[in-house]
């Protein structure tokens, strides 16, 4: 009988952590000097108000978001000090909430490093946090035009013409290799 009882808590025990509104972040790993994206998928489970705040790196600023389906928010930005460290907290106050909710943001990584982003989640009755590093390099390409051939090097080369791999310029045939560069793009001046 003891068992009965003891397997009959654990479970009910179990399935109220289950229904506690819930969080799940997608960030990247490591990005290179730029804008990148960070989705965050929000479960409030019965919660009928939450909050939701990210605390990014210090004078980094998101510069856009959007939460799908639309609902009632409220978003402010400021320097805060958490955990001894100060940064930039983004803070969403959903007033109303859908089932499942979907927080997308644009934000741009501004020094080579790594750091750390802080998602908190506020609920009536309870919070959570979690924490992603975030690695910062160097951008290893170049942004610059080249001239219609995305994500290709282009190399002139001394041989007879291939005619997969030709590029007209006015009267002129130039002989070129087509060498596949994962995000290098830039082109040969003439």
């Amino acid at each position: 009988m003891k068992k009965i009882i003891l397997i009959s808590f654990v479970a009910l025990m179990f399935s109220i952590a289950l229904a506690e509104p819930s969080v799940l972040v997608k960030a990247p790993k490591e990005v290179e000097i730029g804008n990148f994206s960070v989705i965050i998928n929000i479960n409030p489970d019965s919660a009928d108000k939450f909050d939701i705040a990210e605390f990014v790196p210090k004078n980094w600023q998101i510069s856009s978001w959007k939460i799908n389906p639309s609902v009632d928010v409220n978003f402010d930005s400021y320097l805060q000090d958490f955990k001894g460290e100060s940064y930039n907290m983004n803070h969403w106050k959903l007033n109303s909430v859908a089932d499942k909710m979907t927080l997308k943001y644009e934000i741009y990584a501004r020094n080579v490093g790594e750091y750390n982003f802080v998602t908190l989640w506020v609920y009536p009755g309870g919070f959570n946090l979690l924490t992603n590093k975030i690695i910062v390099v160097e951008p290893t390409h170049s942004s610059s035009k080249n001239d219609g051939v995305t994500g290709y090097v282009i190399n002139p080369i001394n041989a007879i013409p291939d005619k997969k791999a030709q590029q007209v310029l006015g009267n002129n045939t130039v002989a070129v290799s087509f060498v596949k560069v994962k995000d290098l793009l830039f082109s040969i001046p003439y």
